[in-house]
């Protein structure tokens, strides 16, 4: 490839990675996608109909939750495994 493709290239790459980092400082704490909790609430579900133990459902949820961290590479810094295995007992017995 030539060196002036990869300029250009390279220029754009940093463009695009300066735009994304912009993107991604700001004050608001991330969340895990609406669609990511149902599907976790719709697994667990599915968990407890095939009458797993709470032991299972919590290391099924604390999976979950090392996924969510895992794939934000960091950007949340605190863990928050409590908030969301409430949440998901909360929609398990309503």
């Amino acid at each position: 490839m030539p060196a002036q493709v990869r300029k250009v290239d390279r220029d754009m790459f940093d463009v695009v990675l300066a735009y994304l980092c912009c993107r991604f400082k700001t004050q608001k704490q991330l969340e895990p996608a609406v669609q990511s909790l149902t599907r976790l609430i719709e697994r667990s579900r599915r968990l407890q109909m095939k009458e797993a133990d709470s032991h299972r459902l919590r290391h099924y949820v604390q999976g979950w939750v090392t996924w969510l961290h895992g794939g934000l590479q960091g950007a949340i810094t605190e863990n928050r495994f409590n908030q969301i295995w409430d949440y998901v007992n909360k929609n398990l017995s309503g």
